[in-house]
């Protein structure tokens, strides 16, 4: 097994985990079927923190391939929206409004006059 690996098995640290979770679930290396879930599931279980460091590092590669994946919810979007704006990261807020636009249906809302 890869020590970044066993790094983050052992790790009780957040920003370690989510370091290695990163750049081992997105780094187009063959990893074990097993393993690769559990990126997975940790990654999709801390989407806020995730989120903050994409935009954060304005990584617009990440923050694509991680809509691309279906892991931004509707109704998280918003927020991530006003972080990338909170952080003065155009790009971002940019893509996530055209994401938002992409994605989102209007058909269930209500809009009185």
């Amino acid at each position: 097994m890869d020590p970044r690996d066993l790094k983050f098995l052992e790790s009780g640290q957040g920003r370690i985990k989510l370091d290695i979770a990163l750049k081992r679930y997105f780094s187009g290396e063959a990893l074990d079927e097993e393993l690769r879930n559990r990126y997975e599931r940790y990654l999709k279980s801390r989407i806020r923190p995730m989120m903050e460091r994409l935009i954060e590092e304005e990584n617009m590669e990440l923050l694509a391939r991680t809509a691309k994946l279906g892991w931004l919810q509707t109704e998280l979007i918003d927020s991530f929206i006003s972080m990338a704006a909170d952080r003065g990261s155009i790009e971002a807020m940019t893509f996530l409004l055209h994401w938002k636009e992409q994605n989102s249906s209007f058909e269930d809302e209500e809009f009185p006059l």
